[in-house]
């Protein structure tokens, strides 16, 4: 498969208080890298930072699965959240778990995935980034 045959799904959740107030930004881009879908959601008033990462990366998958979408490459800031996905990190928090089963039930339906960290400083992480915090801005207000 090439790069071309894959949709992008660049996620990234935080919480204000960790735990508090917790949103996530999602973007699912085209074969051609052109964005489809930007979205901000609410995640919860009593989330951890890991619950809002892991909870927004569902919601994306969520929304792909929605979408039609066969396969797809993942991309997250979050190296604990990508490792445990891939197995390689064992996940203690029960609430993760529980998250972690439902990704990897949804990851199974696509014929083909791909997941990995990038570093903060990525394009389209600054882009997740801001949509997550300006959700957590129009809750507050």
């Amino acid at each position: 498969m090439s790069d071309s045959d894959f949709f992008h799904l660049i996620t990234d959740g935080c919480s204000k208080g960790n735990p508090g107030m917790a949103a996530g930004g999602i973007l699912i881009l085209d074969s051609r890298g052109n964005i489809i879908i930007s979205k901000k959601v609410f995640l919860g008033s009593k989330k951890t930072n890991n619950e809002a990462e892991y909870l927004t990366m569902l919601e994306g998958l969520i929304t792909a699965k929605k979408m039609g979408i066969k396969r797809i490459k993942i991309f997250s800031d979050s190296q604990l959240v990508v490792r445990q996905i891939r197995g390689e990190y064992k996940i203690k928090k029960e609430t993760l778990k529980k998250i972690n089963k439902k990704i990897m039930e949804i990851l199974e339906s696509f014929e083909e995935f791909e997941i990995n960290s990038v570093p903060r400083e990525n394009k389209y992480i600054k882009i997740v980034d801001k949509l997550a915090n300006d959700k957590i801005k129009e809750i507050i207000k």
